[in-house]
């Protein structure tokens, strides 16, 4: 009986670093997907205030994968990740908006506290009603959020 151990091997070698070749630089490698963009209220750029936090959080809408979270600037942009990676799957997210004014404890040993300053509706994914699909590449969303803040009367 002759013996095909050498020719197997062989070829399951050939056949795996083929494999590998075609994945490094083909048909296994994705497009990176980032995820960036503003928000607005009621049509105007979104600002942030003095001791102000603003975040935008995206969930997939299958609830599959990872939150992708981001802080919002003082120009109203933000740029999301997950963890320490930029790259997030493409598909439908769940979007919501909120921006905390940080206030002070009024004593020593106090915690902060804070005052959520957008409309409440944002902070919540299923009443957002912000929706955004993500497609593979970069992706520059605009968040148009409608309603007066609640400001802090002097």
């Amino acid at each position: 009986m002759p013996d095909y151990t050498f020719h197997s091997r062989g070829a399951c070698r050939f056949l795996l670093g083929f494999a590998l070749l075609v994945c490094l630089f083909g048909g296994c490698s994705q497009q990176s997907t980032e995820i960036s963009g503003r928000v607005t209220l009621d049509g105007k750029p979104f600002k942030l205030g003095e001791n102000v936090r603003g975040t935008v959080i995206f969930q997939s809408a299958n609830r599959q994968g990872p939150t992708l979270n981001g802080l919002i600037d003082n120009a109203g942009r933000f740029q999301l990740s997950a963890g320490s990676s930029i790259s997030v799957n493409p598909g439908v997210y769940l979007v919501t908006v909120s921006d905390v004014e940080i206030q002070q404890p009024l004593e020593v040993n106090g915690q902060p506290t804070g005052k959520r300053i957008t409309p409440e509706k944002y902070a919540v994914s299923s009443s957002s009603g912000l929706r955004i699909v993500v497609n593979p590449g970069e992706n520059d969303v605009l968040l148009e959020l409608v309603g007066q803040r609640h400001f802090r009367r002097c």
